[in-house]
């Protein structure tokens, strides 16, 4: 199971989100004689724009009864009418209470965040408890629903599966230690169970090894058997088998988890990231800046004097002078100056045009960029802003649907 769910992390995908992932923290460029170069975080300036249009606050869930009324059954038999619509309105209280208490938009937005670079984005909805064990008997000592965001790469599915409903099982990698595996008293076998430093941990602090304070973590695999309703969990490097259990949450239809995707391939499960669109465009516009700077450095303004025409101590204060500072010369019609030469607009109208394309690819109205010098007619700009408005709305239609799926299993 857990060799086959993290097979499509061995390839084509994470190479791909990794390379987005790099753009939008300012890495476009690897090699030494690359880094010089100028550029422009296109990636991550437009990650922020659409962010905020598909999630900007905590929505308010509205709860409606699906009946005026409704008869529930006493103890002694008889039947006592409940008004639903009272029922609805503490449900609607307790549900949005709970919902900003566990952070559940702050957690379904770092989701659609993620869709944006790995191509769709995971939360678990689930129920977690601490117990407190007293004469030999245990107490629920604090307890409450979750949503969590799942990184993708921590997010295994059956390779051949499309969506998590076809996915013969799901798989939810964590880390924790072994310590809070103990306290948790339904995992056996901890002891066999050898304390690692996590994969990530090596990769990003190579001297982590030193540590001795990591050697407590391990690794945790979460197989979720949605054939049999059953939940495995396997620790350590030897994927030790520590629990086994049906499923808690009968209540659930479906897959414990919930998930986005805003452009879908039917026969991949990842789906297709939407700033893999423009990253062409975004490493294209960055070459162009960069030719526009050196342009910049190597054709300023320029001084030219003959022989003699300058003092040396003038000549030395004209090369550290300063905007406005007075020099004397002894002939000025001996001394000639340069303006830097002009570039031209082509470098400016190659620049509009990737920014066009950008827009045009994502749905971006260019009225929502600050450069923006375009005039257009009403009849163009409707027709701009109405296509615009189809995208963005569907886009948010994705988004509604995804949240309410966690909700719901809230």
């Amino acid at each position: 199971f857990i060799k086959l769910g993290f097979l499509p992390h061995e390839g084509e995908w994470a190479q791909n989100s990794k390379r987005l992932t790099d753009a939008y923290k300012g890495k476009y460029w690897h090699n030494i004689e690359q880094r010089h170069r100028y550029k422009v975080n296109s990636i991550a300036s437009l990650a922020n724009l659409m962010l905020p249009n598909f999630i900007f606050d905590s929505p308010y869930v509205k709860v409606l009864p699906t009946s005026s009324k409704y008869y529930k059954q006493l103890i002694d038999g008889a039947y006592l009418q409940v008004d639903n619509s009272r029922a609805a309105n503490v449900r609607e209280a307790a549900l949005n209470h709970r919902y900003k208490l566990i952070d559940g938009a702050g957690e379904q937005r770092k989701a659609v965040l993620d869709s944006f670079f790995y191509g769709f984005g995971t939360t678990k909805t689930g129920y977690s408890y601490e117990t407190l064990t007293e004469d030999d008997k245990d107490y629920v000592l604090k307890d409450s629903p979750f949503i969590k965001r799942i990184k993708p790469l921590d997010f295994g599915w059956h390779p051949m599966a499309s969506s998590l409903d076809d996915s013969v099982f799901l798989i939810h990698r964590t880390i924790t230690t072994k310590e809070r595996l103990k306290s948790a008293k339904r995992f056996t076998d901890l002891d066999k169970i050898v304390g690692e430093i996590p994969q990530y941990i090596k990769e990003r602090f190579p001297k982590a090894e030193q540590l001795s304070s990591l050697q407590d973590w391990v690794t945790l695999y979460e197989v979720h058997n949605q054939d049999t309703g059953t939940i495995y969990t396997f620790a350590g490097e030897s994927k030790m088998l520590v629990n086994k259990q049906e499923n808690p949450y009968t209540r659930i239809v479906g897959p414990h988890f919930s998930m986005i995707r805003f452009m879908t391939d039917n026969d991949t499960f990842e789906g297709v990231p939407l700033l893999s669109l423009v990253y062409d465009e975004c490493t294209a516009l960055n070459e162009i800046m960069t030719l526009i700077v050196e342009h910049f450095r190597k054709f300023p303004g320029q001084m030219f004097a003959n022989k003699g025409a300058i003092d040396p101590d003038d000549l030395v204060k004209i090369q550290n002078g300063e905007q406005g500072s007075v020099h004397q010369v002894n002939n000025i019609s001996e001394i000639l100056l340069k303006s830097p030469l002009s570039m031209g607009s082509d470098y400016f109208a190659i620049v509009n045009l990737f920014l066009t394309i950008m827009d045009r690819t994502l749905g971006v109205p260019d009225f929502q960029r600050m450069t923006s010098t375009v005039r257009k007619s009403a009849t163009e700009s409707s027709f701009v802003q109405g296509d615009a408005s189809i995208r963005r709305q569907y886009a948010l239609k994705l988004v509604k649907e995804f949240m309410l799926d966690g909700v719901r299993k809230l």
